[in-house]
């Protein structure tokens, strides 16, 4: 999705991120995905989206790491990227919820996906290299 949003936003062609994803081997190369997603859309035209997303991607490049001993394809490639250019602030816009047809407990989408996982999710949540965490 950060990807994405950057051709969106027009900071980025897709030739570039074909080129630059064929150097790692790639598979078989970048191409946008989800582009109407709602969070897609909530971090292309949201900054504050964008940065939260990107956290959360580059920590969970970390735990992959610490599990398998090497980068993500993904992190890796996004890392080769050029800087962001400085954009003005954008008022933050409240997380969108993808969870269909499930309560949502307002102004806590953490708690509503926890929820929605425990509840909808549960047949393929599986913990291979660490416990279950606190809230499951």
């Amino acid at each position: 999705m950060l990807i994405t949003a950057r051709v969106d936003r027009g900071e980025l062609a897709l030739e570039y991120i074909a080129e630059l994803a064929s150097t790692i081997d790639a598979r078989p190369h970048y191409t946008p995905r989800m582009r109407n997603h709602i969070c897609a859309k909530w971090v292309t035209h949201c900054d504050v989206g964008f940065k939260y997303l990107e956290t959360l991607m580059l920590t969970l490049g970390d735990l992959f790491e610490d599990r398998y001993g090497k980068e993500h394809k993904s992190v890796k490639l996004y890392k080769m990227l050029p800087d962001r250019p400085k954009r003005h602030r954008r008022k933050g816009k409240p997380v969108p919820l993808a969870v269909k047809d499930f309560e949502r407990y307002q102004n806590d989408p953490i708690r509503t996906y926890r929820e929605y996982y425990k509840k909808d999710k549960e047949r393929f949540a599986t913990w291979s290299f660490s416990e279950p965490p606190p809230w499951w």
